[in-house]
This record gives C-alpha cells, structure tokens and sequence, in this order.
C-alpha cells in the first residue's frame, strides 16, 4: 500500500499527505503509475474539492512523493506538470494531475556545442551532467554515480550539440551503447548512476492458472538489419557547403569492392532489410569498421519481442512473498506460448489506491534467429501434443461407462485450453499454424457432438414401470433378490449345506476324469437295447 505525499515546492521538506492506505484520514480516488526500467517514469492523479491541497497545486513547482509503505522506498519522485479540470453532471468538480519524474529534469537544460575524441563513457557521461548541474536548481541536480557502461576501445569520439540533455544522453550513450539511468537516494544527495544491467532474478514465478491473469505478446522485427552498409568517421573535403552531407568511410576497400555486408540467414528468414546505422563515428580505417560490422550483425537479435501480462501481487497478502518491480527478473511459465523462461520487467502499470492487479511489460527480450525458430517449433508442438488430447480423448469416450459428467468436464478443459491457445498464439498463416488451429477446432467440434450423442442413464430402481437406467427394473428386482451365500464348512451351511460340505471332502480323484465321457456313457445305458 502507498503513501502520496505532495510538496508545495523543495523547500517544503514536510509536506502534505492527499492519500494514506488507513481507513481514516485523507484520500484520493485515482492515483495510476507507469513506472519505467528505461526512460521517464509518469503517473496521474485526481483529488476533489475535499482535499487538503484542493488549489495549492502548480505545475512545475509542487512535488511528488509516492512511498511503499511495506518497503519506506519511493515508488514515484518527481513533479507535476500537466492539470486537468472538469464538472461532471452532477456539478462534482475534480482535478486531475500528470506528474514525470525526476529524470525529467534533465529537459529543462541544454548542451552547448563540443567536439570529444578519445573520450572515456565515464567522462563523457560527467560532462553531460556537469552541463546540465551548472544551468539547474539545486533540487534539479544530480551527482554522477556509478558508471559500467564500457565502449569495447574505451576511447568514444562524438560530438554535442545544442540538444536537450536527455536528448543528448539518449542519442550518444543510450542508443549506441545500451544501459540504463538509475536514480539513487543517498545521504549526501541524489545520484544518477548509468549502468549496462539492473535488477536481479527474483521471485514469485508468474505462472499460468496462478498469478497471471492474462498475457499478450508482441512480435517487433522493425529494427532488423539483414544487410548492412557500414559507415565510419566523416571525411573532410574542400567543399565549404555545411549543408550538404559528408562522405563517411566504408569497407569496399577491404571487402572486395563491395560496400555492405549479408547475414544469409537472416534474410533466408526475413528477406532483405537494408540499412546503414550505426553509424561508427569514431572510425577512420576500413579493416577497423568492417571487424565492428560483422561484431553487430553477429550480435544482432532476431526480432525484439515483449510481453504485456496482467497479474496478481500476492506480497500484499503474504509478506514472505516477493514483490514484482521494475528492472527485476522474473520467471513467466506459460505452456501454450512456449515460454518459460526469466525476462525482464520494462514496465509496471500500477493502481497506488488498489495495487493488488499490477499490469507488467516484459521485455525487450531479443532472441537469435535460433532461439526464434526454435520458440516457433515448440509453439507447433504444443499444438500437436493438444491434438493427441483430443484425439485420445474422442477414443475413450466409447470406453467410458461411468458418469457422463467426467467426460463434459474434460471436453471443457479441452475447448478452454483450444480457446487460450487461438487468443493468444501469434497466427502465421506461412507457417500453417492457422491451419493447424482449424483442423484442431473441426476435430473439437467433432468431440462435443459425439459427447451430446451419448445416452444418459439414470439410477435404475425396482419399481416396475420406472425409467430403465442401466439394466431394466426387472433385472434390478432379480438381482436384490439373489441372497449372499458364506462358504460352507462341516459344521455351517453355506453354499450347499454342512452335511454334502462333508460327503464332498470324501471323493478323492486319483486321476483326471473327463466329465463329458462319463455323460456318453450314462446316456448310452439309457438307451434301450
């Protein structure tokens, strides 16, 4: 449960709580947050005339703070930026609020102009910030963090413009060299750290029939490159026009005369997809650019995939159980997708008035082209092996005696299961999974007409004239009236009585009689001569 908590600007250290998760005191009706692994985490809220802060809110000057109450760690810290009132029929007025969080704070500088070579991550990255520290207010400043982002040469050669600094970090660490920006909360002040990973493999497993309530996936191949035609560092000429683009260096020269490169499996998957991006900026010699091409095109991933999952946060019922949070890693266990596996969370879209339904982005997971066809076999696989269920279950029906229930309920399973797996498995009809699924639902429909074609008894009972169930009501009277004969002894009777019981223990067989010649011969000394 969540603590939120508004300042009238940063020197307001105290401020004033709109939302507690007790019965009493003050309370907001929405409250909704998209917190992110990667870029601005945002959230909105909406209070009423009621509340405490009802016109002392101002964007850009009152802050945020959203508190975990089970952990103390903020949830959400930034700002707020955008308002939004409104009446509705009944003359009830409200205010709604979009807030971003404090990495949006990096929007509100700019950098200036600046050529770097040779230049380490680390000092590239205390640059851009320190242009940004020198033109903020305190509370907008950040100190520079930990830093494990690596370029393979250590050595990056890139120019700054007059962008945005989150602009500019985005364009010449973030898209070129990956990693993330952590904001940390110390003691002596707020850090920006920019990692190359975050989060950990943590519990709970998000498991089909348990904690997931439902799951999408997206398949993205738009940033794939088949065929890349490498570019390095500018080359100057005498032409004085500063608008006209510059040659750039390229591997004909090493690559006999050809300038690009193919992954021949790739396009044997996906066709032929162009580009000429990266660019490598800080690269003067052909043999140096054409190493890193093939780097990227060894490295590069089939196509990028994420998840959309709805889930249940069983931690606020059980502390003992994990909490799901952004930049964690998290096993997702779901059969019919194949996918069973830890991906990372982008992304949580989280209720702070009722957090018991958090809605989770997985991803990006980036998989091989092999790791690709291969999810792509074991999605056919399972339908396969769903096609045996019904299969032996159409068979089993003509065993069955028993109660006609077990088999509708199993019959349910099966089309549940068939429903699951057409909502949602991504459709290839090149593949012919379409066609799959249309085979296994004519073979489903078929099972559910068989099973209505089956009779349904009733218990049968001796009153004559009653529904036959399985046997008639006059069997039903014979077969109550057969009595329960106990072995026969010397001295009970039995099956026969205790006096033949006797008389039969008397007959000894010294050798095999054959029964059917001891009856022709009594019949043969019945016939008169």
């Amino acid at each position: 449960m969540y603590w939120l908590t508004l300042h009238d600007g940063p020197n307001d250290k105290e401020g004033t709580v709109i939302h507690n998760p007790f019965p009493k005191g003050a309370k907001t009706s929405v409250a909704n947050g998209k917190l992110k692994t990667k870029g601005i985490s945002t959230m909105t809220f909406t209070v009423n005339p009621f509340s405490p802060m009802w016109g002392r809110i101002k964007p850009y000057q009152t802050l945020i703070k959203v508190t975990d109450d089970q952990t103390d760690e903020l949830a959400f810290n930034g700002r707020i930026f955008n308002l939004k009132q409104s009446m509705s029929n009944g003359s009830m007025f409200s205010e709604t609020y979009e807030c971003e969080d404090v990495l949006a704070y990096l929007y509100d500088t700019t950098q200036t102009y600046g050529r770097f070579q040779n230049i380490s991550v680390f000092d590239l990255f205390k640059t851009i910030i320190g242009r940004h520290n020198a033109q903020a207010e305190p509370h907008k400043r950040f100190k520079v963090g930990n830093v494990t982002v690596t370029d393979p040469n250590d050595s990056l050669y890139r120019y700054l413009g007059y962008e945005k600094t989150y602009d500019t970090i985005k364009d010449k660490l973030l898209d070129r060299l990956g990693g993330y920006l952590v904001v940390r909360y110390e003691e002596s002040g707020m850090y920006l750290d920019y990692l190359a990973e975050v989060g950990q493999v943590a519990e709970p497993t998000i498991q089909m029939r348990k904690n997931m309530k439902s799951l999408e996936k997206n398949i993205d191949p738009s940033g794939l490159v088949t065929v890349l035609i490498p570019k390095g560092a500018t080359i100057d000429t005498d032409d004085e026009d500063t608008s006209a683009s510059k040659p750039r260096v390229g591997i004909q020269s090493v690559n006999n005369g050809i300038e690009y490169i193919r992954d021949e499996e790739l396009i044997a998957e996906f066709g032929e997809v162009k580009s000429s991006e990266p660019y490598y900026d800080d690269v003067n010699e052909p043999s140096i650019l054409l190493t890193k091409a093939r780097d990227f095109m060894d490295s590069q991933k089939a196509i990028k995939t994420t998840y959309n999952v709805s889930s249940l946060d069983y931690s606020l019922i059980n502390g003992g159980i994990g909490q799901l949070k952004k930049g964690n890693w998290h096993y997702i266990d779901n059969p019919i997708l194949a996918i069973d596996e830890p991906i990372q969370i982008a992304e949580i879209g989280i209720d702070f008035i009722d957090p018991r339904n958090p809605d989770l982005t997985l991803g990006e997971k980036q998989p091989t082209l092999t790791q690709y066809q291969k999810e792509s076999n074991k999605r056919a696989v399972n339908i396969d092996n769903l096609q045996k269920i019904v299969d032996n279950q159409a068979n089993s029906i003509f065993r069955l005696t028993e109660s006609n229930i077990e088999i509708v309920d199993r019959y349910n399973e099966i089309q549940t299961s068939y429903n699951n797996l057409n909502t949602t498995l991504e459709i290839d009809d090149e593949t012919g999974t379409s066609l799959a699924l249309q085979n296994l639902k004519k073979a489903i429909d078929d099972l559910g007409v068989n099973i209505e074609d089956l009779p349904i008894y009733v218990p049968v009972t001796p009153v004559p004239g009653s529904p036959p169930g399985t046997m008639t009501p006059e069997d039903k009277v014979k077969l109550d009236n057969l009595k329960e004969y106990i072995e026969a002894t010397h001295l009970q009777s039995g099956l026969f009585s205790a006096s033949d019981k006797t008389k039969l223990d008397l007959v000894t067989v010294i050798s095999p009689v054959d029964l059917n010649d001891i009856v022709a011969r009594l019949t043969a000394l019945e016939q008169p001569e």
